[in-house]
């Protein structure tokens, strides 16, 4: 998932011309609150997939920025001032982020007891435990791989960046302190310094490791950072109200223009955090200096409140989605979504009015110690509570989500299947290219061919012929094809074509998640024609002396299919249910098979009926173990099926 959001109290800034060092003051700033409510209402229309918000989750991003300038402002005021103190900081951090987190876990874990099954509040618990010692970040970025279950699935994704902001405040105020003491005069250079060097990590690791980069904290505290720069006073303010205005429309502006031309498929945040970031700074700074229209807009009375309950807004709005996506499954829509969102806004004022107002301004406040014990001794229970739920748990499995679980595990471990940041040369030749008389077969593909592997080994095994297995996760055998997150995709693709032209199998065999591929996902591919290179990769492969066979379409489940088992009811009951496939490809290959340039076998029709009823079982066996791969039993059936359909792959073939 894409986007978190949270919040701070809102006293911040009216900086005067040439005051470079002087902090920001406590005069409260309704453009803020407004720049809150353009953060959350992004990362909210997002998540309903709300168009043309596609990449709203950059309103994490512009929250960060904030979060940065004013909590700075506030150390760097009470540093001015001789009044900084660590247990006042971290008081108000309690008063501000406990009381609705704590009542978010609450209910969240309350709601999930009902609705989850096993497999889902095992995950839902251990992530409770890492989120209680503010590292579910962590959590999510060892527990979001491939082949692992959808973190979207997860009712508390959403504190991944509250836990990153922890995790910051921790050292920030303390590293502050010490250079207003020991290197006053050079604070915003350092700042500054870290701030690049963090920026730098961010750009050169999110082509190499895409999760890290999104849920690391080194990677994001740029972001804080730029916020705190403009509370320590780098650029001076200005007196010119043209120069302010046209600066915060261009804030505006870059803004606008990341939450439209960004996807979820965007390598982010590194450089394309960039325009969101220096759009949030520029505003609160053009604002600062004095009125704007871009402020004025933020600063009216509709903005500023949904920023005021934007903390419960994020935190409730999450969990509620995770609920009626999990109830509705592939019913689920934009409608449902917008009611939820309503419903979600409704939640977050209570929650605004009675539990966070109340602990964070009521007149009657719990002394600093027994705060701070209260505080430790509840999240204390909430690791204890998750670490043995998640426990208790993981022994209720039942036997389909025990099947589930074996059948991920073992696609995580296929050795032939190379990670992104791999080439060929670290592909295992030994367990990969196995030996045989003549008439060599060659898998290639994502992850799609690699569940079929297995059935491949016997099939090669029953007829002496040798095996060449290669794939690499979400990357489709089409030479030239550029795929986002993806760097290391087309130079695989050139590495096997080359050993293909060496090796020269009698048949190649492509497979992929062809649905996926089906979607243009970012500029670079909209300006690329797939099926284009599709077509000149498979006669390139026939140049070289190879047939080709496509393994068509698999049906794709509108959610794992040991939830759709769980909840079996109608059709479902018989082990089936409404799926889809990717009919452009279907389309496509058959026209080439056609013109007789390939064979092609449309999987979808071996598990579905003409209305898209798809199998998920046979009899007890689950035929997949998520929305579309298959387990061992589903891709020895298209093998089979395979087998007594195409005569190359029954008996060894000679060269042609």
């Amino acid at each position: 998932m894409r986007g978190a959001l949270n919040s701070t109290d809102n006293v911040g800034a009216s900086a005067t011309p040439n005051t470079v060092d002087r902090p920001v003051s406590d005069a409260y700033r309704p453009d803020i609150d407004g720049l809150r409510a353009v953060a959350v209402l992004s990362v909210l229309f997002y998540h309903a997939g709300l168009p043309p918000f596609f990449g709203g989750f950059v309103g994490v991003d512009i929250f960060f920025v904030i979060s940065g300038y004013l909590i700075t402002g506030i150390l760097h005021g009470d540093l001015q001032r001789g009044a900084f103190s660590i247990a006042r900081f971290y008081e108000r951090r309690v008063r501000r982020i406990f009381p609705a987190l704590y009542i978010t876990i609450v209910l969240t874990l309350v709601g999930a007891t009902v609705l989850f099954s096993a497999v889902d509040l095992e995950r839902l618990h251990e992530s409770v435990a890492w989120l209680a010692v503010f590292a579910s970040n962590v959590y999510f970025m060892n527990n979001a791989g491939y082949f692992d279950a959808a973190s979207e699935q997860n009712a508390i994704l959403q504190t991944w960046s509250l836990a990153i902001e922890e995790q910051f405040y921790v050292v920030f105020p303390l590293a502050l302190a010490l250079l207003y003491r020991f290197g006053r005069s050079r604070i915003k250079w350092i700042v500054l310094g870290l701030a690049l060097l963090s920026l730098a990590f961010s750009i050169a690791i999110v082509n190499v490791n895409a999760r890290a980069a999104f849920f690391s904290t080194y990677g994001r505290t740029w972001e804080l950072m730029m916020g705190a720069l403009l509370a320590l006073g780098l650029f001076p303010a200005t007196a010119n109200a043209g120069m302010r205005n046209w600066i915060a429309a261009l804030g505006a502006a870059l803004v606008a223009a990341s939450l439209v031309v960004l996807t979820n498929e965007t390598p982010f945040p590194g450089a394309y955090a960039v325009p969101a970031c220096l759009g949030t700074a520029l505003m609160i700074w053009a604002n600062a200096s004095g009125p704007t229209l871009v402020g004025a807009f933020l600063s009216t009375r509709p903005m500023v409140f949904v920023g005021l309950v934007s903390y419960s807004l994020y935190l409730l709005h999450w969990p509620m989605l995770t609920f009626a996506r999990y109830w509705f499954k592939g019913d689920f829509t934009l409608a449902h979504a917008l009611v939820v969102l309503l419903a979600a806004f409704a939640a977050s004022v209570l929650c605004w009015r009675y539990v966070e107002t109340p602990f964070r301004k009521g007149g009657r406040r719990v002394a600093r110690r027994t705060l701070f014990a209260s505080a430790i001794g509840l999240m204390a229970a909430l690791a204890a509570s998750g670490l043995s739920a998640a426990t208790w748990y993981a022994g209720q499995l039942t036997e389909t989500d025990k099947t589930a679980e074996a059948e991920r595990e073992h696609a995580k471990a296929e050795p032939c299947m190379i990670k992104d940041t791999q080439t060929l040369k670290d592909w295992p030749a030994a367990t990969c290219a196995l030996p045989g008389s003549s008439g060599a077969i060659a898998v290639w593909g994502d992850s799609f061919a690699a569940h079929y592997f297995d059935a491949f080994k016997r099939l090669a095994a029953g007829s002496g012929r040798p095996l060449l297995l290669l794939a690499e996760s979400s990357c489709p055998p089409i030479l030239g094809l550029p795929v986002p997150n993806r760097p290391g995709c087309e130079p695989f693709n050139r590495e096997v074509f080359a050993k293909l032209q060496s090796e020269k199998p009698s048949l190649v065999v492509l497979s992929a998640d062809w649905m996926v591929y089906e979607k243009k996902k970012t500029i670079a591919e909209v300006m690329v024609d797939k099926y284009a290179l599709l077509a000149q990769t498979i006669d390139r492969l026939r140049a070289a002396g190879s047939k080709v066979l496509v393994i068509g379409p698999s049906p794709m489940f509108p959610a794992p299919v040991p939830q759709i088992a769980a909840a079996e009811t109608g059709k479902s009951g018989e082990g089936a249910t409404k799926a889809s496939y990717s009919r452009k490809f279907d389309e496509f290959f058959r026209r080439l098979q056609r013109a007789a340039r390939i064979d092609y076998f449309p999987t979808y029709t071996l598990f579905c009926d003409s209305a898209v009823f798809c199998k998920y079982k046979d009899g007890t066996d689950l035929l997949f173990w998520d929305e579309g791969h298959l387990t061992g039993r589903g891709s020895a059936l298209v093998l089979d099926r395979l087998a007594a359909e195409v005569p190359d792959l029954r008996a060894p073939a000679t060269q042609h």
